[in-house]
């Protein structure tokens, strides 16, 4: 048994002082996040891939004057008993609500964004594609060959 906690807070506003097209970006991910339950928990149509990698952009409440939310990566995302569940990848800088390691349930209302991996090739990352899309040169070149971009190659080029 995985030492877990299940978190609740209120859900978060996407809308202040957020940028229109993140928020469009976030719009989608939401819309398509059961294309992510499903693939991730066995229950996708067509034949079963195994997935590499699955990430979750998640929403918390940040404590910090000036920022309202924390967007933290979870990994190690799986399904218990028709839920998800992730891990926090890294210590927050502006939430006390979680910290590094930590096993979080996910509500889909606090979902920012998700991916997955098969076969190197990246589903999903809406936030990373738009991100990817007001890079300088610079910042391409040196994210590029960096995850989640290595793994959204195919759909950045396009």
């Amino acid at each position: 048994m995985w030492p877990f906690r299940k978190r609740t807070a209120p859900t978060i506003s996407w809308f202040s002082g957020e940028n229109a097209d993140m928020n469009a970006a976030i719009a989608q991910a939401q819309a398509g996040f059961s294309q992510f339950k499903a693939a991730v928990t066995g229950h996708a149509d067509g034949p079963k891939q195994a997935i590499e990698v699955a990430l979750v952009k998640y929403g918390f409440a940040a404590k910090t004057k000036g920022a309202e939310v924390e967007h933290v990566f979870l990994g190690d995302v799986h399904g218990k008993d028709g839920v998800l569940w992730g891990v926090v990848n890294a210590n927050p800088v502006y939430t006390d609500e979680v910290s590094e390691g930590d096993t979080v349930m996910i509500e889909e209302a606090r979902v920012s964004d998700w991916l997955y991996v098969i076969e190197g090739r990246g589903i999903g990352g809406f936030t990373f594609k738009l991100m990817w899309k007001n890079f300088s040169p610079e910042e391409k070149a040196a994210y590029g060959p960096q995850p989640p971009f290595i793994w959204l190659a195919h759909q950045l080029s396009e």
